[in-house]
């Protein structure tokens, strides 16, 4: 039930407000136990894997943000839950949908086809 305007006292606006930086906390512990921790679970805020799929859970379903869609990816390539058989899913607005896709259009069309070779070369002065 989403209430557009708060209470007298502002209950609302705090509820709302908690849930924000409750959710913002998951994904920034998400985005610490893949990157900082390397997906070992002794170094980070959590304790088992099933606290890192309940996070990942909650968390996919802000998908318009990007710090939610870079935790996913990083949250889908751990070894852990690959052996589950889980893979989520960010659930993203289709506004959203159509402003990524254009962007990966555009870097596409802009791509050049310049190749670049490594090898040893030999250069002389006169």
């Amino acid at each position: 039930m989403v209430k557009t305007k708060p209470d007298e006292d502002g209950e609302l606006y705090k509820t709302y407000y908690k849930t924000d930086l409750e959710t913002r906390s998951k994904i920034k512990n998400l985005i610490f136990y893949a990157t900082k921790c390397n997906y070992e679970l002794s170094f980070s805020n959590y304790e088992t894997i099933q606290d890192v799929i309940k996070d990942a859970n909650h968390v996919r379903f802000y998908g318009n943000e990007s710090s939610v869609r870079r935790a996913i990816r990083l949250i889908n390539l751990d070894n852990k839950i690959i052996q589950k058989k889980i893979s989520f899913k960010v659930l993203m607005s289709d506004k959203v949908k159509d402003r990524l896709n254009k962007e990966t259009e555009i870097k596409q069309k802009t791509q050049t086809g310049l190749k670049i070779i490594r090898r040893p070369h030999i250069v002389t002065f006169q």
